[in-house]
């Protein structure tokens, strides 16, 4: 009974996370407040659970960094601009939510079955947002696929970095899952050839739908960690061959199609050499992160306070072009970058916590890989470290789910071993086991 609920709760948390885009789209007229917190509803079940699982099994979501980054946001409440507050307690349980969520799977062993939600529901996100990109919904469309706006044509819902990055994702899981990097204990319910023509048509659409966004960051999340699984998994040949194959046959196809100008554009975009150098302005509100630090030797080592970022490096940049004046007189400008939010909000001790944690999460992911023939967790977390470099991972509706699942495979042994998969017996404390052979 306890596993079949964690399962349903597992299922709906990362429904609520990667289908984000649905609820968007339903709750469009409210946006804000509500859909966080109709999100938050649904991440319930498997907090409160997962709480449990914490408690009673070891797993990498109680490693000291992990910890650490989690508690020193919570102290950081109390030095928090008081306007922030109710800002700072959402964003403490969005970032602290992924603990008991990871423990969870790793309790059940469900990150493989995590994964696959996470790749079924992508697809249909893109599909839906292909239809009101083009479809008769002109009011809640831009020009990008991935841009969604309320009814009134006014605020912006979605963007093509947000819709690209997890498409990207998207990417990653299903090449993994294409180059048996998860550990398959399900009976097939196609022939080999047949399930592998079905990743290759989801993997082929997902690319697609990230070129159609025309982000440069999407390109890159595409690009670099499908590299590390097509080229560096073991014993992939036939595989890999047709992967190329596919590539190859893709890039020869989108020139003669409606895709041919998103393609061209975005190369536009990669040769504008001044945009793509300070990366469409964001690295002059990286500076004003500088002028925040130089503002007093409490913000250099403490930071601004949880959720503070906003406001801090809005009244250093005010008459930046991406600021905007909130609707209770604040301006507010997003770091667009992990590793800046995350020094201006906790200063440097904040930043030596998250680089302990990051220096943990890389160290364990080759440890884990090179014992068990795998690329998929240093894959997952490059694309983790390239992401953080051009958006807040930690506010996206799609970290729930990204969070606990990087937590739970560096942790579980849900991935393939190339020659004891069998004989493997899971480790709770996120060492890798001791050789069978």
């Amino acid at each position: 009974m306890y596993r079949k609920a964690g399962e349903i709760a597992l299922i709906l948390a990362f429904s609520a996370s990667a289908g984000s885009f649905f609820l968007v789209w339903l709750f469009r007229a409210y946006w804000d407040t509500p859909l966080r917190f109709i999100s938050y509803a649904l991440y319930a079940p498997a907090v409160l659970l997962g709480c449990w699982s914490y408690l009673r099994v070891k797993s990498f979501a109680r490693a000291w960094p992990v910890v650490g980054c989690v508690l020193w946001p919570l102290l950081a409440i109390l030095w928090t601009d008081p306007t922030e507050t109710g800002r700072a307690m959402i964003l403490f349980f969005h970032m602290a939510c992924v603990l008991p969520i990871a423990s969870l799977i790793v309790e059940l062993d469900y990150s493989r079955q995590c994964a696959y939600a996470l790749v079924v529901l992508s697809t249909a996100a893109l599909a839906f947002l292909c239809f009101l990109h083009y479809g008769d919904t002109i009011n809640l469309v831009k020009f990008n696929v991935g841009y969604l706006r309320d009814e009134m044509g006014g605020r912006d819902l979605a963007n093509p970095n947000a819709v690209g990055s997890q498409m990207g994702l998207a990417v990653l899981l299903s090449l993994s899952f294409c180059f048996g990097q998860f550990r398959n204990k399900d009976k097939t319910w196609l022939r080999s050839r047949a399930k592998s023509l079905v990743w290759a048509l989801v993997i082929l659409f997902l690319v697609l739908g990230a070129i159609l966004t025309r982000s440069r960051e999407a390109f890159v999340l595409v690009l670099l960690p499908s590299y590390l699984i097509v080229f560096h998994s073991r014993r992939h040949s036939r595989r890999k061959v047709a992967a190329v194959f596919l590539l190859i046959l893709t890039g020869a196809i989108i020139p003669f199609t409606a895709l041919g100008d998103a393609f061209v554009d975005l190369g536009r975009r990669f040769a504008n050499v001044e945009e793509l150098v300070t990366l469409s302005d964001r690295t002059d509100i990286w500076r004003f992160g500088a002028d925040v630090l130089q503002t007093g030797p409490k913000n250099l080592l403490i930071g601004a306070g949880t959720g503070s970022a906003d406001k801090a490096l809005g009244a250093q940049g005010y008459y930046f072009a991406g600021s905007k004046l909130g609707d209770d007189g604040i301006v507010r400008l997003n770091a667009h970058n992990t590793y800046v939010e995350w020094l201006v909000s906790f200063g440097f001790v904040g930043f030596a916590l998250g680089m302990s944690l990051l220096f943990a999460v890389v160290k364990r992911a080759w440890k884990w890989d090179k014992r068990q023939g795998t690329m998929f967790r240093r894959a997952l977390v490059l694309f983790c470290v390239l992401s953080a470099a051009a958006s807040v991972t930690y506010r996206s509706f799609l970290w729930p789910a990204l969070g606990s699942l990087i937590l739970a495979v560096l942790t579980d042994t849900g991935l393939r071993h190339p020659h004891a998969q069998d004989r493997l017996t899971p480790s709770l404390d996120g060492r890798p086991p001791a050789s069978t052979g």
